[in-house]
């Protein structure tokens, strides 16, 4: 019985490491296996972000790191060897992540590992130049996905037709950020994180040159979504209005930088802010609310009023928007009772009436413009610290609105409409959970047609059915434009896509290397300038005045040409 007993202890010793060996390899195939047929299983039972598949890989290795080295301590032959062994492993992945942190992709990768003491987080360099942005023009680009607000730009004074025609003026770092640009007069608007202090900076768009800078002390951080504010500052008349990842909301003189005035809005609806030291030694602070990751919808101006995503505190009333006199700063209404997610508010002609469309926590609503009162409210579903809604509304005529979401939720197509008694109605036209899975980014419509990144691939949708047309090409949670006949598609890695905008069938055209870092950041498609920024860099490519030029060979026999738009 004893022999018995120890031949099979003997057995088992020997299976163990032939057991860990098979997790080890069947480990890392199953992870490929399911990153090329994400999209198949997403379509089918599974209607879960994609994340998670990271975490469960990393929580599985981990598991199998452990027993590999207890194998190695307790069966491993010379104990000294593989304690000395074990040592090594373990003091040099403590030593690692002691001095480098991760910085994930939106799909829970690791993007790149950052030294955490001495890491590339620029200086806050002196400014105080000036620039002339008092006088609108027909080419302002002036704020979150282009002066409508839709992402589809058809004003610029160039007809890109081909990326073999834009010029790189130039890659520079730029402070940490997810904000976009606002651009006019040759000149563009962002915001940065440099040191303790958040800021709003101007560049001359040709030469790259900081023209001037506001700051204010604020510094936020967070593990998943990273250093610095998320916004993307709005120009209006000679004023631009910036708001920072805590709620700090500045107009200043478009021109100079100079502060007009400031609202704290979180501090306005009775939101606390926790207070901790970061790595470097700096103060950051985070809001006590679900708002995780901070901040991130864009001011929308609207006749005099600058209208902002309110929220609340953890156990308090909630708000869904604050609107602000533009002039003067003083608040002229809040509205809602749902609190804010990551979307920037909208604005909408619905069933006959202008209004503002605000996508929430768990809700999109419609608000009388002066008043804020709620015209109409419909159902989709989130929660701003895990399940987040981060797309804005995009209006697709006079009456329907598409809604889009990550996390398994899909896309939703809504119209509002007026019963005879003066009232709004909203029904639902079609759901389908498996299109248009926007996570980090937004819808763009043409011609009936939808286009988006959904769970990182890029799709067309039939509008009037809901149905896909086609879905190819994987660009993972970068950010695009509807330019002219094109998509402009960065990914979420620095790489710039020119596809056809048709539903006809897939056709990318052409692509080009930009820039470094997670380009989560939107992008700028001005006069003709293409303004790219990722959290650590922002390049600027021209497009050619040889555009279209017949000693512009290469160009597949299409015409090429120069538009000037009047």
């Amino acid at each position: 019985m004893n022999d018995q007993n120890e031949t099979d202890v003997k057995a088992a010793k020997r299976r163990f490491p032939m057991l860990l060996l098979a997790g080890t390899v069947l480990l890392p195939l199953a992870y490929l296996a399911g990153n090329h047929f994400r999209d198949e299983l997403s379509d089918g039972i599974f209607q879960f972000d994609f994340a998670i598949l990271n975490f469960v890989t990393v929580g599985l290795a981990a598991i199998l790191l452990v027993w590999w080295l207890c194998w190695l301590v307790f069966h491993g032959g010379s104990r000294f060897a593989s304690r000395v062994l074990l040592g090594l492993i373990v003091g040099g992945g403590v030593a690692f992540l002691t001095f480098y942190r991760p910085i994930f992709t939106g799909g829970m990768g690791i993007d790149r590992w950052e030294p955490r003491f001495w890491d590339r987080e620029l200086e806050n360099v002196a400014a105080e130049g000036a620039a002339d942005l008092s006088v609108p023009s027909p080419a302002d680009f002036s704020g979150f996905l282009g002066s409508n607000r839709n992402g589809v730009i058809d004003n610029m004074s160039a007809r890109l037709t081909s990326l073999e025609d834009l010029n790189k003026l130039y890659v520079k770092d730029v402070g940490n950020a997810w904000s976009g640009f606002a651009a006019r007069n040759g000149f563009a608007i962002t915001m940065e994180q440099r040191g303790e202090f958040e800021c709003v900076t101007c560049y001359e768009i040709k030469s790259g040159t900081l023209v001037w800078k506001h700051q204010h002390p604020r510094r936020f951080d967070e593990t998943l979504g990273q250093l610095g504010p998320r916004t993307t500052p709005t120009l209006d008349g000679p004023n631009v209005y910036a708001q920072g990842a805590n709620g700090l909301l500045v107009c200043l003189n478009a021109s100079t930088g100079e502060l007009i005035w400031q609202q704290d809005v979180a501090k306005m609806l009775g939101i606390e802010l926790a207070v901790a030291t970061d790595r470097k030694g700096l103060e950051y602070q985070t809001e006590k609310t679900d708002m995780l990751w901070g901040r991130s919808g864009s001011p929308l101006v609207v006749d005099d009023l600058v209208v902002v995503p309110g929220d609340g505190p953890l156990e308090g009333p909630q708000v869904s928007l604050v609107a602000f006199n533009k002039l003067d700063g003083t608040e002229v209404w809040r509205a809602g009772e749902d609190g804010a997610s990551y979307a920037s508010p909208c604005l909408f002609e619905l069933a006959g009436q202008r209004q503002i469309v605000s996508q929430n926590a768990a809700t999109v609503t419609g608000h009388d413009v002066k008043t804020g009162s709620v015209l109409w409210s419909h159902d989709r579903l989130g929660h701003s610290d895990t399940d987040a809604n981060t797309s804005l509304p995009i209006q697709v005529d006079n009456q329907q609105i598409l809604c889009t979401k990550g996390y398994g939720l899909g896309a939703e197509l809504i119209e509002v409409t007026m019963t005879d008694d003066g009232d709004f109605s909203v029904q639902s036209v079609w759901q389908n959970r498996r299109i248009l899975k926007t996570k980090l980014t937004n819808a763009v419509v043409k011609d009936g047609y939808a286009y988006a990144l959904s769970d990182g691939i890029l799709e067309c949708v039939d509008l009037e059915t809901g149905k896909r047309v086609w879905k190819k090409g994987r660009f993972y949670h970068g950010q695009l434009l509807i330019v002219g006949e094109y998509l402009l598609v960065h990914s979420e890695h620095g790489k710039l896509n020119l596809i056809e905008a048709t539903p006809d069938e897939y056709r990318l055209l052409e692509s080009i290397d930009t820039i470094d870092g997670v380009c989560w950041n939107t992008f700028c498609a001005y006069d003709r300038y293409i303004l790219l920024r990722s959290d650590i860099e922002m390049a600027c490519f021209e497009i050619s005045t040889n555009a279209g030029s017949d000693s512009n060979p290469g160009h597949r026999g299409r015409q090429w040409q120069l538009e000037l738009v009047s």
